[in-house]
């Protein structure tokens, strides 16, 4: 992978990135990472935290999109675009109906702190390009 497809997208002025990324380990230890940048890249706003009794990585990973729509929702309440490197996670967030899912109440959580923005957006990116995010989830 070139270092053309690592950098930075710009987004369109008054929108955010919010950049996710959740760390499961051993006996249901995890983490989330969230990184929150303007349109021109300048971090507005980090954070991690640890998640106990995890089931599933895929469980860490929507509990990472929670945290980073909840975060923005509290504190940039702009148009946004949520990424996660995990491709199930978004792909399932870009869909209609999540009745069966056993994160059916997370992925509710997540829409609800979404509504509070002007409009998001959610969509997978390669690890590489969620870096930062990454790292805060090992903490």
């Amino acid at each position: 992978m070139g270092e053309a497809t690592c950098r930075w997208e710009p987004l369109a002025e008054g929108w955010i990135k919010i950049n996710v990324d959740g760390a499961f380990g051993d006996n249901g230890r995890a983490g989330v990472g969230v990184v929150i940048q303007d349109h021109q890249g300048k971090v507005l706003l980090s954070s991690w935290r640890a998640i106990l009794n995890a089931g599933s990585a895929e469980e860490v990973e929507a509990l990472a999109c929670l945290e980073g729509v909840r975060l923005a929702s509290n504190w940039e309440r702009k148009h946004a675009v949520l990424e996660s490197d995990c491709e199930t996670v978004t792909k399932a967030l870009n869909m209609s109906h999540h009745g069966r899912s056993y994160l059916c109440f997370v992925f509710s959580d997540i829409f609800e702190f979404a509504s509070l923005l002007p409009e998001g957006k959610f969509q997978a990116i390669k690890r590489k390009r969620n870096q930062v995010a990454h790292e805060l989830a090992q903490l």
